[in-house]
């Protein structure tokens, strides 16, 4: 399962753009771009008691930081099932969770405006594979309507 994590400026339709960041293998939607990953998890466990829901837009981390410089640009992280290996979980064949991501893109209209996705390790396979999904969709290519997209693509050993 796939789902885009609202960060800031993404209600406002007439937005310049949107950013989308990425995680790669074993990674989170929120944590990969957080400098303390166990502060997030306190935070969502409070919530969890509390029956409340971790608001993104809160946390003190630099997709948050980006979406107060620019308000006029929708900052999303997606977040998506990508396991390492076998053992830790399922996850499914890259060109079918790329087609799920283009769903949510679709859903979220994200393409609509021009697109920048900032990506690290598997997140920038699941990108480029999401893109070419797109290019061959038999349905509406929600990046067809966009007058540009960026790929920034951050490479760790």
């Amino acid at each position: 399962m796939a789902k885009l994590i609202k960060i800031g400026g993404c209600d406002n339709l007439e937005r310049f753009g949107d950013v989308v960041f990425v995680h790669g293998l074993g990674g989170d939607g929120l944590e990969t771009w957080h400098a303390n990953p166990d502060e997030i998890k306190q935070l969502q466990k409070q919530c969890d008691r509390d029956g409340t829901r971790l608001d993104a837009g809160q946390l003190d981390f630099w997709p948050v930081w980006l979406g107060k410089d620019r308000p006029d640009l929708g900052i999303w992280s997606l977040d998506y099932e990508v396991a390492p290996t076998a053992w830790r979980g399922d996850t499914n064949p890259l060109y079918d969770q790329a087609n799920l991501v283009l769903e949510v893109f679709a859903n979220r209209e994200i393409g609509r405006h021009p697109v920048v996705f900032v990506t690290h390790s598997m997140g920038g396979l699941l990108i480029k594979q999401t893109l070419r999904n797109a290019k061959g969709a038999k349905s509406e290519n929600p990046f067809g309507k966009s007058r540009k997209a960026s790929f920034s693509h951050i490479a760790t050993m």
